[in-house]
């Protein structure tokens, strides 16, 4: 059975192992700070610089915002209260998920040590340390490395404790844990249900009044986090990309991918394509992962037939409740309600349970088969995951692709004079807009077709602004009044072009615009799709700006 090992199990001293872990953390700070100053010239994407638009204001605006974007404001809070201290470059806005990252390493050491001894805990904090999607969250500027940290967090506590003796302190630190992770992703609420059913399933005689005391530490956890839910719960944005998600992609093989992002053995999926090709072997982080998992339920199965009465706590159910069951929940909601994305967010929520169920089966392999044979499978698997990852430092060094709007920005820095315009067509504006507050703050005057990313930069979609009854037509009227009033002041007027082939949005715009307006291109580099807007007698088609790469 898995359990807390005794002391003739570990030889080594509690000094010995502060010393080792001491080791893992800091050879973690280095590995994400390495990835972080191989990431110093490589430009935001769009939901970093929408990470930025929600802090620029200030801390006391934050709250209104994560209102309106629909996003629960612990990590904003956070991070705005962090670049109040050191500014808003690139390296200051990603800086605090290196530090939540390599404070992961620590729940997920003691929350390992708990369930199966120091050897595992070593070997989950080595994997923590390498696994590359906990590697890129450390170098970006969104909420998931603090979520990573909670979580892990708050399963720490709730394998001490399910573990026990200590459980009142175990309790309240679950309580204010997975509090903190639900004030900083809305998934969190998925894990609830099954941190209840692994309860159920731990072999213990109390496992009904653990399971009841686990609810209720939710339940208080729950109370604050309330508005934000309800929140969330009346919101439908978004809502038309995520079904696409559902019906071109089978959400059922969200699972294999999660697998193979986490065992390190395949390419990065496509929602991480910003981090550009990873190192591969094909399939072997999936077959090692399932192989160590499958070995580790079959063994225990084993064992309960031969010692029914064993009363060594066994997290391997308890594991794999709190990887399976937020997958179910999310599976439900989405046939139910209404769709959500799941890659991604469903793997960062899963993460640290399977980072400690993939370290104890690698334990279990290591106690009943020849020892060498599990030191070979731990060396393999860290090994991988250090050469994948790494792959992100490679990749830095050649994503000069990424910064086109960067390029808009600078150029249009360049040549605008104080209170010209800029139209941004669609996501344009929200990278645009950051490098053009960092370099030239309320130089030229923004405004963007739709109109409505004015507000919310970050949320576009095509589709659902087509519509019979949308205010496309009407948006691109007030445009052009605009326009043609700075033309009329003697103003420029510049437009940072988006098209992806199928978006039909710009044209609305640029049919209405081309009757009285000619485009022509700025800049030496095509690809940043800048254009002066002048005045034309002529016909000249604006639908035949060519499309940014």
């Amino acid at each position: 059975m898995i359990g807390i090992v005794n002391e003739n199990q570990i030889n080594r001293s509690g000094q010995g192992q502060l010393k080792v872990l001491l080791i893992i953390v800091a050879f973690a700070a280095i590995h994400h700070g390495l990835t972080l100053r191989a990431y110093a010239d490589v430009a935001l994407w769009w939901d970093e610089a929408h990470t930025y638009w929600m802090v620029k204001d200030g801390f006391k605006t934050v709250a209104a915002k994560c209102a309106s974007e629909v996003y629960p404001p612990l990590y904003f809070w956070i991070l705005s209260g962090w670049t109040s201290q050191f500014g808003y470059e690139e390296w200051a806005l990603r800086s605090p998920s290196v530090i939540f990252a390599t404070l992961t390493i620590f729940p997920i050491y003691f929350a390992a040590k708990t369930a199966a001894g120091f050897r595992a805990a070593v070997i989950a904090a080595l994997v923590a340390a390498c696994v590359p999607l906990l590697n890129f969250y450390a170098v970006e500027a969104r909420a998931y490395g603090l979520l990573i940290f909670l979580i892990s967090t708050a399963m720490c506590f709730y394998i001490q404790y399910l573990a026990g003796p200590k459980r009142t302190r175990a309790l309240v630190g679950f309580t204010i844990s997975i509090g903190a992770a639900l004030y900083s992703h809305h998934y969190v609420v998925f894990l609830l249900p099954a941190l209840v059913m692994g309860a159920l399933v731990f072999n213990s005689d109390k496992r009904c009044r653990l399971a009841i005391a686990i609810l209720i530490a939710e339940l208080i956890a729950f109370i604050p986090y309330t508005p934000w839910f309800l929140v969330a719960l009346g919101s439908q944005s978004g809502t038309e990309w995520i079904a696409l998600y559902w019906t071109g992609w089978t959400p059922v093989l969200a699972i294999m991918q999660s697998i193979e992002v986490f065992g390190f053995g395949g390419v990065y999926p496509r929602y991480l394509w910003h981090m550009g090709p990873s190192n591969r072997i094909p399939f072997i982080g999936i077959a090692i992962t399932c192989a160590v998992i499958v070995n580790l339920l079959i063994d225990n199965h084993r064992n309960n037939g031969r010692k029914v009465l064993d009363p060594t706590p066994d997290f391997a159910m308890v594991l794999l409740s709190a990887i399976l069951i937020p997958l179910f929940c999310a599976w439900a909601y989405s046939w139910l309600r209404s769709p959500i994305y799941l890659v991604g967010r469903y793997d960062v929520i899963s993460l640290p349970a399977f980072i400690l169920i993939l370290s104890i089966g690698v334990e279990r392999l290591i106690e009943s088969r020849p020892r060498s044979c599990g030191y070979w499978l731990v060396g393999l698997i860290i090994g991988v995951g250090l050469w994948t990852s790494t792959s992100m430092i490679v990749h830095a060094k050649k994503a000069n692709w990424r910064n086109f709007d960067r390029e808009c920005a600078m150029e249009v820095n360049r040549i605008a004079q104080p209170n010209d315009l800029l139209v941004c067509i669609a996501m344009r504006r929200i990278v645009t807009e950051y490098y053009l507050d960092r370099i030239a703050p309320n130089k030229v005057e923004l405004t963007s077709y739709p109109p409505k990313m004015n507000q919310h930069p970050g949320i576009y979609y095509d589709p659902s602004y087509l519509k019979s009854d949308s205010p496309a037509l009407s948006d691109a009227l007030i445009i052009k009044m605009e326009i043609n009033k700075k033309l009329a002041d003697g103003k420029q007027v510049f437009i940072a072009h988006w098209q992806y082939p199928g978006d039909a949005v710009p044209q609305v715009l640029y049919q209405v615009l081309v009757s009285s307006l000619k485009a022509t291109p700025v800049g030496n580099a095509p690809e940043i799709a800048l254009f002066r807007l002048t005045k034309s007698g002529s016909q000249e088609n604006l639908s035949e700006i060519p499309s940014a790469p």
